[in-house]
């Protein structure tokens, strides 16, 4: 079985932190007038790293990078459109364990990949826009069918945090999210040895309600079906009894 030591699970990490980060009352609140992609980074690094990739001329996209598997930062904005206001897109991460399901959304731009338990094998950055959450959403229709027109997206993922120290995906969606749709921007997938991550660009979208189910169904090739049980970490009782049913086999 499991050992008593347990590591903290993605989900309670992040809301711990997101806790302990928001301090008094009225810190809170002022926070919460912040778009929420910028609420823990004060919007600089949003900006900063996605400023001057309006057009898709200037647009380099980056799909994949190996990262150390330390602190990394993700930020997501939606392109200005005069014609409408804007839509303010926020990050959220997803983990996928070894034989397990899909646990989220955490609504936060930064993640400590090193205090995740070992097993989770995938965290996934989405990114939604942040009114999709206040109300239930109809109008997402699959294929866009009466879909109206949405400024572009763009998101980045970087190592490092609070000052990012190298760019692992950015990438942009033109059509950007209709609302109760969920983009998929990347992946960051555990190495099957050593501490290191590989975050690979994904930039799918699909509808919010069955993003849960549909997550390690697209990840299955980086999760295992069910965690092998290690040897050394065999319960010394079902050891001795595992033993025993052996010996009466005789």
């Amino acid at each position: 079985g499991r050992s008593g030591m347990k590591r903290t699970s993605g989900a309670a990490y992040l809301a711990r932190r997101d806790e302990a980060e928001g301090g008094s009352q009225a810190a809170k609140k002022h926070r919460s007038t912040l778009p929420m992609h910028q609420r823990s980074l004060g919007g600089s690094y949003v900006d900063l790293l996605l400023d001057g990739t309006n057009h898709d001329s200037d647009f380099r996209p980056r799909l994949s990078s190996r990262c150390g598997g330390g602190r990394v930062t993700a930020g997501v904005k939606a392109e200005a459109n005069s014609s409408e206001k804007t839509v303010k897109p926020r990050c959220a991460w997803w983990m996928l364990e070894h034989g397990g399901q899909a646990v989220g959304p955490v609504h936060s731009s930064v993640l400590d990949l090193s205090k995740l338990d070992k097993d989770v094998a995938v965290v996934a950055l989405v990114a939604e826009s942040a009114e999709d959450s206040k109300q239930t959403v109809s109008e997402h229709v699959e294929g866009g069918a009466c879909a109206k027109s949405m400024p572009a997206w763009i998101a980045a993922l970087s190592e490092g945090s609070p000052k990012p120290t190298q760019e692992l995906v950015r990438v942009r969606r033109g059509e950007g999210v209709q609302p109760g749709g969920v983009w998929l921007v990347a992946v960051l997938a555990r190495e099957r040895a050593g501490d290191g991550w590989q975050a690979l660009a994904i930039d799918e979208v699909y509808p919010a309600k069955r993003l849960k189910a549909l997550l390690p169904l697209r990840c299955k090739d980086l999760v295992k079906e069910a965690p092998a049980p290690a040897e050394a970490e065999e319960d010394p009782m079902e050891k001795t009894r595992r033993l025993l049913a052996e010996a009466m086999k005789c």
